[in-house]
């Protein structure tokens, strides 16, 4: 079913802008989207900025000024629980992709210089399969970094793997192994026209404390202290046909940050589908438990024990709701603050104001005190 429902796709998708490229992670901006999107009002740990900063912390930079043209507040980073919106962190990304010509941050074996990404995804386009593809795309890319690849695909069964090379996971952070997992299966599944599920990802390292944005980033069961750091996902999808082209590619690189690391809402799981109403709702402040069950065609309690069993509270996916659409609201928008309490369900400015300190650690103005 799905191979049929990636050849439509893959279709239109050739029927993509002849604009002219972008090559991925270069100097050039992507194109910005809406920021009322549900699509994009996700937030980002201030653990991945601290992680995307590594590099430039190695080479002894003062890291405060690189912050500036993604418009982040310097004092977050001294908040374990600051948050930064999407546009945020890929600004920064953007930025710090200029500034140390590395796609890679500083965290690979040697720099991978900009526009590698786009060479590598032109060379193997044309492959026949998603499987053939992302094996060549990890040949070139270890020519790139002395020979030796950081990740690699590999089928066992029914199974399929995207595995990632074990000395990379010495790193302190992990950044680089996070980011190969998250791009690879982005990349995979645009590949093929369609979301790759996956059956479980495992962590070759210990739980770390913020499990819970790996939750959010996989949607998927998690297993730390596992013998290698791996996606599994049905085998089948190696075989699926990659219905990309050159048109759509060019789309793609112009867009590729947001590709390759925002995680839309489109699974079947219920929490997905509340978060995705509360997007898509004119005022999602309003929607109620009552109302979310209703509309999934079941009970209040049926929908409370759904929301269990995935490890959520209808309330918890409301806050995280509140508490995401305020910061890109505040960070990308000049909507006043009393507005912006009351777009996610504050009548009073106070209590908004403690309930944004609660979740982040910092007061809303903090997250305007620069701008890109």
């Amino acid at each position: 079913m799905h191979k049929t429902r990636s050849c439509r796709r893959g279709r239109n998708s050739r029927q993509a802008s002849q604009d002219s490229e972008t090559p991925a992670m270069s100097s050039e901006s992507a194109s910005t989207p809406n920021t009322a999107s549900s699509n994009y009002n996700r937030t980002v740990s201030i653990h991945f900025v601290h992680a995307a900063l590594r590099g430039a912390r190695q080479r002894g930079e003062a890291v405060e000024p690189l912050l500036v043209p993604a418009g982040i507040p310097a004092s977050a980073l001294d908040e374990p629980r600051a948050r930064v919106s999407f546009e945020q962190y890929a600004r920064l990304l953007q930025s710090l992709w200029r500034h140390m010509d590395d796609e890679l941050l500083g965290c690979g074996r040697h720099p991978l210089p900009l526009g590698s990404f786009g060479m590598i995804c032109r060379a193997i386009i044309h492959s026949n399969s998603m499987g053939q593809a992302m094996s060549r795309a990890s040949r070139y890319y270890a020519l790139l970094q002395g020979g030796r690849a950081d990740f690699m695909i590999a089928r066992d069964g029914d199974l399929g793997y995207l595995i990632i090379e074990e000395a990379q996971n010495t790193l302190p952070d992990h950044f680089l192994a996070e980011t190969l997992l998250v791009a690879g299966h982005r990349f995979a599944s645009w590949l093929v026209g369609d979301s790759i599920p996956l059956k479980h990802v495992d962590f070759s390292f210990a739980m770390p404390v913020y499990k819970r944005e790996y939750e959010i980033i996989f949607a998927a069961p998690l297993r730390f202290d596992a013998e290698r750091t791996a996606l599994c996902f049905p085998a089948a999808f190696l075989d699926a046909p990659v219905v990309q082209g050159d048109d759509s590619l060019r789309v793609f690189l112009r867009n590729s940050i947001y590709e390759l690391l925002l995680r839309r809402e489109h699974g079947k799981k219920v929490s997905a589908q509340v978060r995705r109403m509360l997007g898509h709702d004119e005022d999602g402040s309003t929607l109620h438990l009552e109302t979310a069950a209703e509309r999934l065609a079941m009970s209040p309690q049926t929908l409370r024990r759904h929301l269990k069993r995935e490890g959520n509270t209808f309330q918890g996916i409301k806050d995280g709701w509140r508490r995401d659409t305020a910061i890109t609201l505040l960070a990308e928008t000049p909507i006043p603050i009393a507005e912006i309490a009351r777009r996610v369900g504050f009548s009073e400015s106070s209590t908004f104001h403690r309930a944004f300190k609660h979740w982040t650690g910092l007061q809303p103005s903090a997250y305007r005190t620069l701008k890109p």
